[in-house]
């Protein structure tokens, strides 16, 4: 059943379809934008990519339309011309939903809604974040600096100005609804999906010492302490790290590889597909971040059976029952060791957890659960839609950069 004339969806600041593309991601994203579209007469996405963005409109669904960058112009001069592009595109609709990737940058999608509702479009708006901006701008550059307390501003705005808020947590919805008012009847929670598609690998198919990590190589993922804690390991288990992926401190983790003389290799991103096969094949998969909002790569780990190790630190350590779906460790190398030595010198043990791990995260994020969820949240801000009408205009104030 058709939700609305049209559907809006306003990219994370930055991301372009190449982009996505190259970090592996693009595949994953069509997953959701293809099931959703089928429920809309035209589509549009709005990237923050060059011109070339549209050289891969063929691998969207075929009611798609891009607004992109095309004209090489500053971020800030770019953003201001979307909306009245957008409504533009879409004249002569009656209804649409617009939602946005990520809060940061969402004044965009407020924009467009608050322009095609003053065209007399009935727009839905949907607020969705899959982390809380202002936290992790406190949690990296401090609670007081400048861009903390823009990202607190504008969050507060988007909150306010959207008819359904999502978050991919549950104590990220209730910290939104605390630090920005928003009703709890308008929250929804919606986590991040995984794959339910593909087979469950048990011990057989996998190779027995290889850990892997995939990802971005930051400070906030700390694989400082995953190669400490390899280089701990029994050389009688043999094992050998993967990491894949990159980031600003690829050189660094490359250094501090070669000084502790681990076997480690390292691989740039893979397209969604291939990642989750090396998923399927690794032996643990483990990932020792300071913090996450909703780790999408643990539980796509998880997902394809392979025995996790994560630290018990805020978002990932929820989505892991330790000695059950997986195991937990402190940030530590010494706790980081001892649960890569079991998952390792246990194969029975590894193999269970894998096996339990899987069902888990299926049962509670498999992409088809989770798409009825997505297509709920968006017939309910459209049945709102106007309920806010006071509150879901351009964002006030000014902000200097």
């Amino acid at each position: 059943m058709k939700i609305a004339d049209a559907y809006v969806f306003v990219f994370a600041p930055f991301e372009s379809l190449r982009q996505l593309r190259d970090w592996g991601m693009l595949d994953r994203e069509l997953m959701l934008l293809s099931a959703l579209a089928e429920r809309y007469g035209r589509v549009i996405v709005m990237t923050y990519g060059p011109g070339s963005d549209r050289e891969l409109i063929g691998l969207l669904p075929a009611n798609c339309e891009i607004v992109c960058n095309e004209r090489g112009l500053d971020t800030a001069e770019y953003l201001g011309t979307v909306p009245e592009r957008v409504a533009g595109l879409l004249g002569g609709i009656g209804s649409a939903v617009v939602r946005m990737h990520q809060m940061w940058h969402g004044d965009v999608a407020v924009n467009i809604a608050a322009l095609l509702r003053a065209k007399g479009v009935r727009t839905g708006l949907v607020a969705r974040c899959g982390y809380v901006w202002s936290q992790f701008v406190a949690k990296s550059q401090g609670p007081a600096v400048p861009r903390a307390v823009e990202a607190r501003q504008v969050e507060g705005e988007v909150c306010r100005a959207a008819d359904v808020v999502v978050a991919t947590t549950q104590r990220m919805l209730d910290d939104l609804c605390w630090a920005h008012a928003v009703d709890p009847a308008r929250a929804r929670l919606i986590p991040n999906f995984v794959p339910d598609d593909r087979p469950v690998v048990g011990e057989a198919g996998r190779d027995a010492r290889e850990i892997l990590y995939a990802g971005r190589f930051t400070a906030q993922k700390r694989l400082d302490l995953l190669i400490d804690a390899v280089a701990l390991l029994p050389e009688s288990l043999g094992a050998r790290l993967r990491l894949i992926g990159n980031g600003e401190l690829e050189t660094d983790l490359r250094a501090r590889a070669e000084e502790k003389g681990i076997r480690c290799a390292f691989e740039s991103r893979l397209p969604h597909g291939a990642m989750l096969g090396a998923m399927e094949r690794c032996g643990v998969y483990a990932q020792p971040s300071a913090y996450e909002g909703h780790p999408r790569t643990v539980i796509e780990a998880m997902s394809t059976g392979a025995p996790t190790l994560v630290t018990d630190t805020d978002g990932q350590g929820p989505e892991v029952i330790d000695g059950v779906t997986g195991l937990k460790a402190s940030m530590d190398p010494a706790s980081i060791v001892a649960g890569l030595g079991r998952l390792l010198g246990d194969r029975s043990l590894a193999a269970r957890l894998g096996k339990e791990g899987a069902k888990d995260v299926r049962a509670r994020f498999g992409f088809s659960v989770l798409l009825e969820e997505e297509l709920a949240t968006q017939r309910e801000a459209l049945e709102r839609a106007g309920e806010r009408q006071d509150q879901a205009s351009v964002p006030g104030g000014v902000r200097f950069g």
